[in-house]
């Protein structure tokens, strides 16, 4: 690997049901490329929820690299693991195995694991600005609202059968159905304050949300700027109002009555009724009151200069 750390003892956390489990046909041959490379690689197959977490509690010390093989949900266990300890951890790496692998390729590795595989051996780690949601880590989306729950709440089957598409499939369900208004009330950086009523809400640091919200921001500096996008989206009421929408989505433009984007690094989300959350894709509960803002331990994540 290049760069300024001799990596030499390399973990591998692996989901075996992540995404289409393309990871079993192909562990072998990147865990070769990986040995090619004078790396002694330990692997951890996990066996349930929150398994990663646990494990990298107690025994994610004393590598030169942490791997992520699995889709989102695998790297926010990680995550939490980390950041639930004093000590310090190796840089981590992502092989993408998920359905959409959102992350993975706004950090520019390859959805293709073998190819994941390469990217991640040329690259080298950089400082990365994870998130805190309510004092709980997540590493590039907070959302809430609309298709939100369709990350979650797509079954296992129904996404090994269609990838990605399972999603879409989920989401069509709902498109016509954009009745669920909620109010807010959003404090940035303690100097702005945005009120109204919006269907969908997200703090995220990524290039891309779902697939479907794209931003134009230069990679690298948009993921280590310490800043993160709120992005709000108010329920279209005339055909007219879809059509703008639709159009922003297109031309990736965010500064319109329908869909307003903001940066910022401290956000206070107050709602009148409890909101349903998701951290990178995963349920996190529900909250009338939501404080996101930098995680202020420092954790390397390895990808692309």
């Amino acid at each position: 690997m290049q760069g300024e750390i001799n990596m030499k003892k390399a973990l591998f956390i692996v989901n075996p049901n992540a995404g289409k489990m393309a990871i079993k046909e192909n562990l072998i041959d990147v865990l070769s490329k990986f040995n090619a490379k004078g790396f002694v690689t330990t692997v951890y197959i996990t066996q349930k929820a929150n398994d990663a977490t646990e494990y990298i509690q107690n025994n994610g010390l004393g590598y030169d690299l942490i791997i992520s093989c699995g889709g989102d949900g695998t790297l926010n266990e990680i995550l939490r693991g980390i950041a639930s300890s004093d000590k310090e951890y190796a840089p981590i790496a992502c092989i993408p195995a998920g359905t959409v692998n959102d992350f993975a390729r706004s950090l520019g590795i390859p959805s293709d694991i073998q190819l994941a595989a390469d990217t991640v051996l040329e690259s080298v780690p950089h400082n990365y600005d994870f998130g805190m949601f309510n004092g709980a880590i997540f590493s590039y989306v907070a959302a809430a609202g609309a298709f939100t729950e369709v990350s979650y709440g797509t079954p296992q089957y129904l996404k090994n059968l269609l990838g990605k598409y399972a999603y879409y499939f989920e989401a069509s369900k709902k498109i016509t159905d954009l009745s669920d208004v909620f109010s807010l009330k959003i404090e940035i950086d303690g100097q702005e304050t945005i009120e109204g009523n919006f269907i969908m809400v997200a703090v995220s640091n990524s290039k891309s949300i779902g697939g479907f919200l794209q931003f134009d921001d230069d990679q690298k500096s948009m993921l280590t700027d310490g800043m993160f996008e709120l992005t709000l989206i108010r329920r279209p009421v005339t055909p007219i109002d879809l059509q703008k929408m639709v159009h922003s989505l297109n031309v990736r433009r965010y500064d319109n009555d329908c869909i307003r984007s903001v940066k910022g690094s401290h956000f206070k989300i107050i709602s009148e009724k409890p909101l349903p959350w998701t951290l990178d894709g995963e349920y996190a509960g529900e909250f009338k009151e939501t404080t996101i803002c930098l995680y202020n331990k420092r954790i390397q994540l390895v990808f692309p200069d």
